[in-house]
C-alpha cells in the first residue's frame, strides 16, 4: 500500500521512484500506517477485555408508560416489608452486602412506593 502510494506520488511529480526506494516519504507513511495498526488492535484488546469507558447508566424513571408504577428488582438483593407486625408502622428490611458504604444507597421513600438506587 505504501508502495503504491509513492509509485503514485513519484508519477505526479514527474520523478521517477524505485519499487524498494526508502524515502523520507515512505517511512512516514510507513509509521503512519503502524501507528493506526497499534491503535486499531489496542482498540480490540480493551474492547475484548472490557475496559473501555461505558456510558453511564440511566436509572429508570418510576414510572412505567402506562403510569402503573415500575416494579423492578434489578440487583436481585433480598428485601422484606412487614406491614402487620405493628399496624402503625411498615418495616422495610433490604438486605445489600456487607461492606457496601452507605453513601453508595439512594433510598427515596414515598407513600405510594419505595425506591433504592445502589
Amino acid at each position: 500500500a505504501v508502495q503504491a502510494s509513492m509509485g503514485k506520488r513519484a508519477a505526479e511529480v514527474g520523478m521517477p521512484v524505485s519499487e524498494g526506494a526508502y524515502t523520507k516519504e515512505s517511512r512516514n507513511e510507513m509509521y503512519l500506517e503502524m501507528a493506526e495498526q497499534k491503535e486499531e488492535k489496542d482498540r480490540n484488546e480493551r474492547r475484548r477485555m472490557g475496559t473501555e469507558p461505558k456510558p453511564p447508566r440511566q436509572v429508570p424513571e418510576v414510572y412505567n408508560a402506562r403510569g402503573e408504577i415500575r416494579q423492578c428488582n434489578e440487583g436481585k438483593y433480598d428485601f422484606n416489608m412487614d406491614e402487620f407486625s405493628d399496624p402503625t408502622k411498615i418495616i422495610f428490611e433490604l438486605g445489600v452486602p456487607k461492606y457496601l458504604e452507605t453513601s453508595a444507597l439512594d433510598v427515596d421513600v414515598n407513600p405510594l412506593y419505595v425506591r433504592c438506587v445502589i
